[in-house]
């Protein structure tokens, strides 16, 4: 039986962690045996770490579920805003600001149109 491609991915990368974990702990002295025991043992359940990475893992969920926590990172950013009203303007005023200035704090000529610009 064939696994998928991001299964077989996170189960490559779990080997390849015990064999970094055997290694060290065969460099601190163990056998072969005793380390790849202790590895096991430090490491922990694998299946439980392998549902654990599909569940977090960016870029390893479907695209529908990718879009939809973008989608309630919005609404959740939108609705934060209309609450905080006075807030978000504040922080939207200082980005732009801090954007429109150079490094000792002052607004740069070239960006922001001042009385020069008039004539």
């Amino acid at each position: 039986m064939s696994l998928d491609p991001t299964r077989r991915r996170i189960r490559d990368e779990m080997a390849h962690h015990l064999s970094e974990l055997e290694a060290q702990l065969q460099a601190e002295g163990m056998c072969h045996e005793e380390a790849v025991a202790e590895a096991a043992r430090r490491f922990g359940d694998q299946n439980r770490i392998e549902q654990a990475t599909r569940a977090v893992a960016p870029g390893w969920g479907t695209w529908t579920r990718r879009v939809d926590v973008v989608r309630q990172d919005v609404t959740h950013a939108i609705r934060q805003m209309r609450r905080h009203g006075l807030v978000s303007g504040l922080t939207v005023y200082t980005v732009v600001l801090q954007d429109l200035s150079d490094e000792r704090g002052r607004v740069r000529s070239e960006t922001w149109p001042g009385p020069q610009a008039a004539s």
